[in-house]
């Protein structure tokens, strides 16, 4: 059996707001680098953190958006609340990439909270901190705008799959809207053999490039062990 890697993103705007606001001089790059230097940061650090127990979407997010905001020029860096799981440890062990300094107090720190909005999810001390962003993770509102998304994680991956280092990346965009008739989640596969993988772990695909659901399907209960039972037989 060949060892497959395999990197399933559960889909947040973070990803594309960072290779779009760093990589293009497109008007809807040149909004989002507009709208993140329009506040006040001052001359501290602005610490970029997820929520407790950080699982691997809370950490890349803090690294991704630390990164972002010191190329616009702002100081920044990506910390944790307490020590990272087995799954975190072993994704920043494979890209080379150094685990973040955890920061248990908040108490007088700037902070850009990422992958949560709650007092009940940050450190202590965060109610009398200096909160200048949010970065949650409800992105798409509607089944066009959830088909947009995917199709630009699409663009993302057939750009990135090159340096990755894996054979197969995926993507996952949720729609959040009201319409309850319209398809709650969107995924698409790249890399060779990726479309057959998932169509065999979720099904769901349509022909082009989209794996069309009417339900969303949680990444860690149902996805991620799905594709893995698939590749183990290959």
């Amino acid at each position: 059996m060949k060892k497959r890697n395999a990197l399933l993103l559960s889909t947040c705007l973070l990803i594309v707001m960072v290779l779009s606001a760093c990589g293009s001089s497109s008007n809807s790059s040149q909004g989002y680098r507009d709208i993140i230097t329009s506040v006040k940061y001052g001359d501290d650090t602005t610490y970029v953190i997820g929520h407790k127990s950080p699982d691997s979407d809370t950490v890349g997010s803090a690294i991704a958006y630390a990164y972002l905001l010191n190329q616009l020029g702002i100081k920044a860096e990506a910390a944790i609340s307490e020590e990272i799981n087995g799954e975190t440890k072993y994704a920043l062990d494979y890209f080379g990439i150094a685990v973040p300094a955890e920061i248990k107090d908040a108490t007088g720190k700037q902070f850009v909270l990422v992958d949560h909005s709650t007092y009940s999810q940050t450190i202590d001390g965060m109610d009398s901190a200096k909160i200048v962003g949010i970065i949650a993770d409800v992105i798409a509102f509607g089944e066009d705008n959830t088909r947009a998304m995917a199709d630009r994680m699409y663009e993302v991956a057939a750009a990135k799959y090159a340096d990755s280092g894996l054979d197969y990346l995926y993507a996952k965009v949720k729609n959040h809207g009201d319409d309850d008739s319209e398809n709650r989640m969107y995924t698409i596969a790249y890399g060779d053999g990726a479309v057959e993988v998932l169509e065999e772990a979720i099904g769901g695909y349509d022909g082009t490039k989209y794996f069309i659901h009417k339900e969303s399907q949680s990444r860690k209960k149902v996805m991620v062990p799905a594709i893995d039972k698939v590749l183990e037989k290959k």
